[in-house]
């Protein structure tokens, strides 16, 4: 009075349909296991194919022709290069590849066919699948690159920089060319956060130039002649020796932004609002926080007397440090001096368990 439970198991494997025939004796049952009969003992996994025509691994399989096994290969190349074009993550790459590619894979295994084929129709598959292989290959590479692009499209979707404001635009991170500096993406979110408010932009040789006089560096900013900046050690001259029309003229490389104020109230009539992103230079010893070449954004905001005031300025200040850093953000302001701005404030965050200086600001003397 045995009792014996058989269990039939279907699974697909590599494209290939199996079938698993256990047996089982529940734990109460005193029948030995050499009581039963040795085909059950000794289960055998049968495969059937699903290539072709269902048939019994022992089976003789039926020899197929060099013409089909070059159309057979074709068209799994379509199938692949379709699969990989509707990949939706990298993991859905790397299973495509293993599924075409890998050692058991649906084109690899097409080499193995060979061995019913005559001498000379060998090198012919042979020419075939090779060929299908390098073009399953650069497949993969295209899908790897549309994928990872996909991926950091909805990082950034998803991912606001300061819970609000994001950078527009997909930086190409695998093109050879290289992709966007940190910098100017950063200072690329920073303008547009200005320009949301209405603030223009203002970049460019003629009107925000890096090579500038000492008019506009300095002299209408409030800097005279005796000023620490115009210093030898602190501020890159032009030797203008021998320059046409430069004679009389200092040029050095602009030490801060600020000289595009000057430029901008000569030419334009208020009320204005302008936000000016650029390169500026001085002459700072190296180290963690300092480099001869740096980055500035500046606003400048015009308007009849009454008009703008201490706080308009530090509502604008505060939206901004609120759209980059987030709307829960701290913000600490610190009086401070600047030779062209009175009152002048200095700006502070508490980042990462200690308050960062993030900027600086005043209303124009």
């Amino acid at each position: 009075k045995s009792l014996l439970i058989v269990v039939v198991t279907l699974f697909i494997v590599n494209g290939c349909s199996a079938f698993i025939l256990k047996a089982i004796t529940p734990k109460k049952s005193n029948v030995k296991a050499n009581s039963f009969p040795r085909r059950i003992q000794k289960c055998e996994i049968t495969r059937y194919c699903t290539t072709n025509n269902l048939s019994n691994a022992k089976e003789t399989t039926t020899k197929v022709g060099l013409d089909s096994l070059i159309a057979q290969t074709l068209l799994l190349e379509e199938e692949a290069k379709n699969s990989l074009a509707s990949a939706s993550d990298s993991k859905e790459v790397e299973l495509f590849r293993v599924l075409y590619l890998g050692k058991n894979g649906k084109i690899s295994m097409m080499m193995k066919e060979m061995r019913s084929l005559s001498k000379e129709e060998k090198p012919k598959l042979g020419e075939v699948v090779n060929k299908a292989v390098a073009a399953v290959e650069e497949a993969i590479e295209i899908a790897k690159v549309e994928v990872v692009n996909k991926e950091y499209r909805a990082t950034i979707e998803r991912e606001a920089l300061g819970n609000l404001a994001q950078i527009s635009g997909i930086p190409m991170f695998h093109k050879p060319l290289g992709t966007r500096h940190p910098i100017n993406l950063v200072m690329d979110l920073t303008s547009k956060i200005f320009e949301e408010i209405g603030y223009e932009i203002i970049t460019g040789p003629e009107r925000s130039p890096e090579i500038e006089n000492d008019f506009f560096n300095f002299e209408a900013l409030g800097m005279p002649p005796s000023h620490p900046a115009r210093d030898m050690q602190d501020t890159f001259y032009i030797n203008t020796t021998g320059m046409p029309g430069n004679d009389s003229n200092i040029l050095l490389l602009r030490t801060h932004t600020s000289s595009v104020q000057i430029r901008e109230m000569e030419k334009r009539t208020p009320p204005f609002k302008i936000v000016v992103p650029g390169r500026v230079y001085r002459k700072d010893d190296v180290d963690a926080t300092h480099y001869p070449i740096f980055h500035q954004v500046e606003i400048l905001a015009i308007d009849e007397v009454g008009k703008l005031t201490v706080p308009h300025l530090l509502g604008t200040v505060k939206y901004f440090l609120r759209k980059m850093f987030g709307p829960e953000v701290d913000v600490k302001y610190r009086a401070s001096y600047f030779p062209f701005t009175e009152p002048s404030i200095e700006v502070d965050v508490f980042f990462r368990g200690r308050w960062l200086e993030v900027l600086g600001c005043g209303m124009v003397d």
